[in-house]
């Protein structure tokens, strides 16, 4: 019987830990200095109910397809760093919109998102990411990095 108990409260524990947490292994260079190829991180699951997004948290999402241009499918997330939330001005560096015109504030639900390194493949390629697209927030730091 305690035997019994023992794992299902372990099932309900593993359950609720697969809700709230996703594991998530870095792949290429985008995050360098602060993430590392093959580095295995915890990152906690995203919902817009929770608070919003903010400056400087790194996230883990599904791109947007940069018009024109097809998406790399080996990788299916990206992990960057969000620099401008909804309502910020539009760095000058973003995509223009269809017609040329340029990007004035970020627009309502969306971030824009730049990898550490700077040859990382992020919003100065495809510009605004919704927030919808995101999956989960990392808290990164040093000592996650491998030695």
């Amino acid at each position: 019987m305690i035997a019994a108990v023992a794992v299902l409260a372990l099932t309900a524990l593993a359950w609720h830990a697969r809700r709230r947490y996703v594991g998530v292994t870095v792949v290429g260079h985008s995050m360098m200095p602060t993430l590392h190829h093959g580095q295995k991180l915890l990152a906690r699951r995203w919902r817009a109910s929770r608070p919003p997004l903010q400056r400087s948290q790194i996230i883990v999402f599904i791109p947007p397809a940069p018009p024109g241009q097809p998406i790399d499918t080996d990788v299916v997330y990206r992990i960057k760093r969000v620099v401008a939330i909804t309502g910020d001005p539009a760095p000058s560096w973003l995509p223009a919109l269809p017609g040329g015109a340029a990007l004035v504030r970020v627009p309502p639900a969306m971030v824009v998102v730049l990898g550490d390194n700077p040859r990382s493949d992020d919003s100065r390629r495809y510009g605004c990411v919704p927030e919808a697209s995101v999956i989960a927030m990392i808290r990164a730091d040093r000592r996650s990095a491998p030695s």
